[in-house]
């Protein structure tokens, strides 16, 4: 793959759009240009310029994406709602190492947390390059936003009900 400038929005100044808190969709289109949509639990951030979606049971996404390797995957940010279009070539799949083992152990967790345990079954991490990234809303802006902790207010209010 050949390089490519820089992202219009980096992919570091979006990275709670990584987290798993919102689903993503992506959007891939069969040889023939049919296109097919569906969520995604998580979309891990690689490095600067690859993104990690799991491979499970997206027979159709799957299949289109063999047959053409660009895809289009939407994220938002949980703290704005701003979302992000992700344009993305398939480059391999992983079925071992450290990323499969960490993307494991986090589709463990949604599983887990979701009651899906039997049904999540991880194959590979596709790889994929990130052509490009921008707003999806004009409005939304392309720099990050500071993130609040909101642990200190949490303990707060989980501290109230302990006297009753």
């Amino acid at each position: 793959m050949t390089k490519h400038s820089a992202l219009t929005v980096p992919l570091e100044s979006i990275t709670s759009c990584f987290e798993g808190i919102i689903p993503s969709t992506i959007c891939s289109c069969s040889r023939e240009g049919i296109p097919n949509l569906t969520y995604l639990s998580i979309v891990h951030l690689l490095d600067s310029r690859h993104v990690g979606l799991s491979y499970q049971f997206f027979n159709k996404t799957r299949k289109n994406v063999m047959e053409n390797p660009m895809v289009q995957v939407v994220v938002v940010s949980p703290e704005t709602g701003y979302q992000y279009r992700l344009n993305l070539c398939y480059e391999r799949t992983d079925t071992e190492g450290p990323r499969f083992d960490r993307m494991k152990s986090s589709l463990d967790a949604v599983a887990s947390q979701t009651g899906m345990g039997q049904v999540f079954s991880l194959r590979g991490v596709d790889v994929y390059q990130v052509l490009d990234c921008r707003p999806f809303d004009s409005q939304a802006p392309a720099e990050s936003f500071p993130t609040a902790d909101p642990l200190p207010e949490l303990d707060s209010f989980s501290a109230r009900p302990s006297p009753c």
